[in-house]
């Protein structure tokens, strides 16, 4: 038989309608679902922009060299350690690092780290002989903690090292000092020279 004619108009509505509920009005669900989650992420979602890694980023788009200042306390770095220092540093920061030495400080001196601009980083540098105490150390970097520049601690272990070189124990012992002193600051610590426990 012949195929029957009819208005198109009542078939046509019907796909549209079905296209909408089926394909169309899902999508734009799912659509506005993923934009809610994007947007309640980026507020629970703070990135460090202060560790090395970011900042190293930055850097990469900068051609020139990372400015990290050092301030030495209480003591006067030989050789080796300011060596040791700037190897250890250009791991994070790359062979173009800029040390700008400060003078040495007590820790109980009130004076600032300079903060030259461009800094990457300040550098708090410790004589691992010295017992980290909270109401000395512990102040002197509460006062100079956060700000734009971030705040590391560095402690210096080669004289310490050699002291102790017929007790080998007491590395780890100062070293669990000085990190836990750290910790409860919210400093990052590290040591030179780096080594195991």
């Amino acid at each position: 038989g012949e195929p029957s004619s009819g208005p198109a108009a009542p078939w046509l509505h019907l796909y549209a309608a079905t296209l909408a509920i089926f394909v169309m009005l899902p999508r734009g669900l799912l659509a506005a679902l993923a934009a809610w989650r994007v947007r309640r992420g980026g507020r629970n979602f703070a990135l460090p922009l202060h560790e090395p890694y970011f900042q190293r980023l930055v850097m990469s788009f900068d051609e020139r060299a990372a400015i990290v200042i050092v301030q030495p306390l209480g003591y006067s770095p030989a050789p080796p350690a300011a060596l040791a220092l700037r190897d250890e540093l250009a791991r994070d920061w790359g062979e173009q690092l800029q040390l700008l030495w400060q003078t040495t400080v007590a820790p109980d001196d009130e004076a600032a780290i300079a903060e030259p601009p461009r800094a990457a980083l300040r550098v708090a540098l410790f004589d691992m002989a010295a017992t980290p105490e909270a109401e000395v150390h512990g102040r002197w970097l509460s006062a100079r903690a956060g700000g734009a520049v971030p705040l590391e601690i560095v402690v210096d272990g080669f004289a310490f090292a050699e002291r102790f070189a017929a007790m080998p124990e007491r590395w780890p012992q100062r070293r669990r000092l000085w990190l836990d002193f750290a910790a409860q600051l919210g400093l990052p610590c590290r040591f030179i020279p780096a080594r195991a426990d």
